[in-house]
């Protein structure tokens, strides 16, 4: 008696137990994110060198993005990072940003976590101040990076993503030099 009850029981224990986990899903009505983050990025390329000698060193920053869904699981989107660059080199203070507009395609692994992957076109900016003097440079690149996002209410999100940078920084004068970031970050996300 008890393997009937438990075998006529045991279907809609598990469908209520689904049926609560995807109310915690992410609400699907909502098109727009909004998002902010902390990133940590690694220099790579003719970026992290000079003359011969390493300049940038890993440096913190923080990123803000939007983004709208066109079709399921596809986003376009927008971001601003800014890098506080760490020298390497003493009396020399150095800042850089980018923004890009890219696309964003996350797809559902459970009701509350998503895989992500995406890409942006940048315009990159750096800048370097050394003893009164500055050194602008400027130009284009791109972006590729992945990771994972975990809905902690259906309208919140929070979020870990690697990715790789590079843009060709043209300065006022002299040659243009590759500047890469290998970077980690860590986001939270509101879906409007």
């Amino acid at each position: 008696m008890k393997n009937v009850v438990f075998a006529l029981l045991a279907p809609l224990a598990l469908t209520s137990i689904a049926h609560a986990d995807e109310s915690k899903g992410i609400d699907t009505t909502k098109k727009a994110t909004l998002s902010a983050g902390l990133f940590y990025g690694m220099p790579q390329g003719d970026f992290k060198k000079t003359a011969g000698t390493d300049l940038v060193g890993s440096s913190p920053g923080f990123v803000l993005s939007g983004g709208y869904e066109v079709i399921p699981h596809l986003s376009i989107m927008g971001m601003l990072h800014y890098y506080a660059v760490s020298s390497e080199v003493d009396g020399v203070d150095q800042s850089m940003w980018d923004i890009g507009a890219g696309a964003r395609y996350a797809y559902p692994v459970t009701p509350v976590v998503r895989v992500f992957g995406e890409a942006y076109l940048q315009r990159a900016s750096y800048t370097a101040k050394a003893g009164g003097a500055s050194m602008d440079s400027s130009g284009i690149g791109g972006s590729l990076g992945g990771g994972v996002l975990y809905g902690v209410k259906p309208n919140i999100d929070i979020g870990a993503s690697l990715s790789y940078s590079t843009a060709s920084l043209k300065p006022d004068q002299g040659d243009s030099q590759s500047a890469g970031w290998l970077g980690l970050t860590a986001f939270a996300a509101y879906h409007l």
